[in-house]
């Protein structure tokens, strides 16, 4: 009987451990990363993230940005920038105003590239915005973290 019961109980240990919630990854909330479009979305994800140094995420804004356009876009990534050259980048009152020529994309690659700078850049502490002035378009386009999404929902 003594044998069912702890038998019994190790069952419910062990299926209750089993409905334990998964531990985060294992990104640091100090690590700074650059995101990519995924070139094929996986298992929901829309970004491909390269974390990047310490010296990399305390460049000025511009000198970021700069090198955040001329990295290679890691493996599973699709490169979307070569069509843009950074004109300016200003930050003022939590807002990152952004100012780029270069040759028009499409609406869609326009609002991923966007999304890839924006949650980049709104690592930074003091930003909350960021404002993007793009090639081909009249209207500047304003994102924040709750307007980007970051699952495929399919």
């Amino acid at each position: 009987m003594k044998q069912r019961l702890v038998l019994y109980f190790l069952l419910c240990a062990l299926l209750l451990t089993a409905c334990a919630p998964a531990a985060a990854p294992s990104e640091s909330a100090e690590s700074f990363v650059f995101y990519f479009p995924a070139a094929i979305p996986t298992d929901g994800k829309v970004f491909v993230t390269l974390a990047v140094s310490e010296e990399t995420a305390a460049l000025p804004l511009t000198a970021l940005l700069q090198t955040y356009l001329s990295t290679q876009p890691p493996a599973g990534a699709a490169a979307l920038l070569e069509a843009w050259i950074l004109l300016s980048a200003e930050t003022d009152a939590a807002v990152c105003s952004l100012t780029f020529a270069g040759r028009a994309v499409s609406p869609a690659t326009r609002s991923l590239a966007c999304a890839c700078i924006a949650r980049t850049l709104l690592q930074r502490d003091g930003i909350q915005r960021v404002s993007f002035q793009t090639p081909g378009s009249d209207a500047p386009l304003l994102l924040s973290a709750g307007d980007i999404l970051t699952q495929d929902t399919g």
